[in-house]
């Protein structure tokens, strides 16, 4: 085999390897990701305290997002995690500095 093939099959494996890999990434991180927020959705109660939430979420590598208070919605923080336009949210509503509501959702 000449260096001519054997670069021109590296190149292909190369190749190949980066295509298997920007396939299989985004599948995996909206995985892990639905798994990852529904598990931080389970551990929170209604009448549990908010402060400290949005820190555990984002030690366990989850965004993490306070809104205040409007005429539209109450207090929220909202956790989510995934990929492009697949992504799992945890909407956490909250006053009083405790939580009133829990919701699971997801955008696929």
């Amino acid at each position: 085999m000449s260096d001519e093939e054997r670069t021109g099959r590296a190149g292909c494996l190369v190749a190949l390897l980066f295509g298997a890999l920007c396939f299989l990434y985004p599948i995996a991180k909206i995985h892990w990701g639905a798994h990852a927020v529904d598990a931080f959705c389970r551990e929170v109660n209604v009448g549990d305290p908010v402060a400290g939430l949005a820190e555990k979420a984002r030690d366990r590598w989850l965004d993490a997002w306070d809104y205040a208070p409007s005429n539209q919605h109450a207090a929220m923080l909202e956790v989510k995690q995934g990929f492009a336009f697949s992504q799992s949210f945890c909407n956490i509503e909250h006053a009083g500095g405790r939580v009133t509501k829990t919701r699971r959702d997801s955008m696929d």
